[in-house]
């Protein structure tokens, strides 16, 4: 396995201090519009990506967010602070309340997840053999249509 380039290491590094630094803003941006701030952050990130950046810098987008090995160390990161915000929702969460809160939940949770997945079955039982599927993309098939 190759390690990363002294220059791939050195890209990672601006691009995560500037989505760090864009999130930071943005956010500190929200909170002063009296809005949550991960709403910003969201928005700094909107911001950041080809829509906006990629698309008035495309040469600065391109050298800093779409190199592979940029996107790997960068997807990593995203990893690990996903965990860690799983993780601390978890350690915040007051098991007393959810004893209390179990059997609505489940049932909540049973009425939402149960119909999607019961309504396909009879509705395929009931189709089979109504639609037919012409699947020959050919060249030869797609020229004469």
């Amino acid at each position: 396995m190759h390690g990363l380039t002294e220059r791939q290491v050195l890209l990672s590094l601006v691009a995560l201090a500037l989505v760090l630094l864009t999130a930071r803003a943005f956010g500190e941006l929200a909170r002063r519009l009296r809005q949550p701030e991960v709403l910003g952050e969201l928005f700094g990130g909107v911001v950041l990506g080809p829509s906006v950046v990629g698309a008035l810098a495309p040469g600065f987008h391109r050298v800093l967010f779409q190199d592979p090995a940029v996107g790997v160390v960068l997807s990593g990161i995203s990893w690990i602070g996903a965990l860690v915000l799983l993780l601390m929702a978890g350690i915040e969460v007051d098991v007393s309340i959810l004893r209390k809160q179990a059997r609505p939940g489940t049932l909540s949770a049973l009425g939402a997840i149960a119909p999607p997945l019961r309504t396909p079955g009879p509705l395929v039982q009931r189709m089979q053999g109504t639609l037919t599927w012409d699947l020959d993309v050919s060249p030869r098939r797609s020229a004469q249509a």
